[in-house]
């Protein structure tokens, strides 16, 4: 009987270990879940069409007092400032911004080092950075836990994180003064 015991608590152990942990919107706050149709959005795009396992890369940043998230689909990663990393329908997604990400999002260290192991042929270090750069992206205005998509020629697409599509310069978006 202990050594039936022991076989099922090993296998049980294993099954666990081995589960392929995925973002899981039953499980997720109302944020994490606007998120994940975000990563959905840009993993259906046919604008984002791209292959069937890519990488997913999101960052925030914080403009003129609104917060932006940019999901792009990538070629590889950075481990510099990485905070988070998980798989969704067979894709790595990488988080960056720990500040804004942390309180927000379910994270597990644990997953984050294995997945890392996993995926090691996208760690930049290995290509030079040769190929460090966005297929695609989109960006999104946080709005609560809404996630509002920008229009690609709007000044916020063009000009916020750090890679800007080439696309021509737009002026930021006029403040209304009334008189």
């Amino acid at each position: 009987m202990k050594k039936f015991l022991l076989i099922i608590t090993v296998n049980l152990f294993l099954i666990s270990c081995n589960k392929n942990k995925e973002i899981s919107s039953n499980q997720s706050n109302p944020f994490q879940k606007e998120l994940i149709h975000s990563i959905d959005y840009v993993l259906d795009s046919t604008y984002c069409r791209g292959g069937k396992d890519r990488m997913l890369q999101v960052r925030y940043q914080k403009y003129d007092n609104k917060d932006f998230i940019q999901v792009a689909s990538v070629y590889d990663y950075s481990t510099d400032s990485l905070f988070h990393c998980t798989e969704y329908k067979n894709n790595l997604v990488v988080f960056y911004n720990k500040e804004y990400f942390e309180n927000k999002i379910n994270h597990n260290r644990m997953e984050k080092d294995t997945l890392l192991k996993k995926y090691e042929n996208f760690n930049n270090k290995n290509s030079g950075g040769v190929i460090s750069e966005k297929r695609c992206f989109e960006i999104f205005e946080v709005q609560g836990n809404n996630f509002l998509k920008t229009s690609h020629d709007s000044f916020y697409y063009n000009n916020l994180f750090a890679d800007p599509p080439i696309l021509p310069s737009l002026p930021p978006p006029s403040k209304s003064h009334s008189n």
